[in-house]
Parts: structure tokens; sequence; C-alpha cells
């Protein structure tokens, strides 16, 4: 196919990731939460959200953020399915580019990341800047070359997190200190240095 513009292509390739997200179905109409998370879990690595991290293809992160927001009713399990194939991620580390897409999609949606369990998630390489995660829980996460700068943390626990070349937009600083910092000391209890 030839496109006109680039951005119609974008369009239709957001179009298309968008469809093949929210038209999954599970093999059993009536089953509660469990199953049906298990079932989308086996699946999901066949998304084409999962092909490729879309971090430098902003504007089709942004159609598909749009969307989100779209009041039709083909729509209106987009959110929650983004918001599983972070989940899936936990148990299945080859959803972990669609789970890093999801997670950088509702951010660019600006949805609230609050308060959400997400220990043991693989969220590699996203782009959670300006995020809302206060009080989220990455436990054992796998959050390396995530980018946060200016991402609202307050009580986010990171134990035992890997953070490889995790991004904070900025360097740490002591107040009041103007030279080079040559060591540092935990106090007693090891909350502070």
């Amino acid at each position: 196919y030839q496109f006109l513009h680039k951005s119609c292509q974008e369009y239709y390739a957001a179009q298309k990731i968008i469809f093949d997200i929210i038209s999954w179905k599970p093999n059993v109409n009536d089953i509660n939460y469990q199953p049906f998370q298990q079932q989308f879990e086996t699946y999901a690595q066949q998304f084409l959200i999962n092909c490729k991290l879309l971090n430098e293809e902003v504007e089709i992160i942004q159609f598909i953020a749009d969307k989100i927001y779209d009041n039709s009713l083909m729509f209106t399990n987009l959110k929650s399915r983004l918001f599983r194939l972070i989940e899936s991620s936990k148990n299945n580390s080859k959803v972990s580019i669609a789970a890093a897409n999801a997670a950088t999609i509702l951010n660019a949606a600006r949805v609230s990341m609050s308060y959400q369990n997400w220990d043991k998630v693989n969220i590699s390489d996203a782009i959670l800047d300006y995020a809302f995660l206060e009080g989220t829980s990455f436990k054992e996460a796998i959050l390396d070359n995530v980018r946060f700068y200016k991402a609202c943390l307050n009580y986010t626990n990171f134990t035992n997190a890997s953070v490889n070349q995790i991004n904070f937009g900025e360097y740490g600083y002591l107040k009041g200190h103007s030279n080079y910092v040559t060591s540092v000391q935990f106090s007693p209890d090891g909350n502070r240095i």
C-alpha cells in the first residue's frame, strides 16, 4: 500500500492494533475474572501490539490513546484490555513489549495508574513521563529503561524491582551542597542517606 501522507498510515496502523485488542473473545462466554485473564494471557503474545515497541511512533500511540475516551460502545473495553496486557506480563515474559506499549498508551491518555498492584510486571522501556503512579507497587517488577520524568511517585514501592537504566530525567543533588559528592552514609535505620 502507498499512503498520501504518513498520518494516514499511522491512523490505519493504530486502528489495526486497536481492533486486534478489542475484538478478542474468550472461548467460553460465561467466565469470571480469573479464567478470562488466563485465556487473555495465553493469547496476549499474539496481539499486534506485542510485535514492536511503539516508543518512536508517537502518532500511533496518540491515536490509540484518543480512542480510550471515545464514547462509542465499540471502544468501551480498550482501557481495561490495556490494563490486562500489563497484568499479563506478570506471568508471561513474552508479553513484555505489549505491556510496555500498553503502559505508554495509558500514560499518553493521562489515565491514572495510581494504587495499582504491579508487582512482578515487565514493562521495560515504557514511557511513563508525568504518569500518575502514586501508591503503585512495583515489587520485583522489571522496569529496565523505563522513563519516569516528573512522574508522581509518592508512596510508590520499588522493592527488589529491576531498575537498570531507569530515567527520572534529572540527576540527584543534595540541597545546599555545591561540590562533588565523594561518599555517602546511611542512617542506622537504613531509611536516610
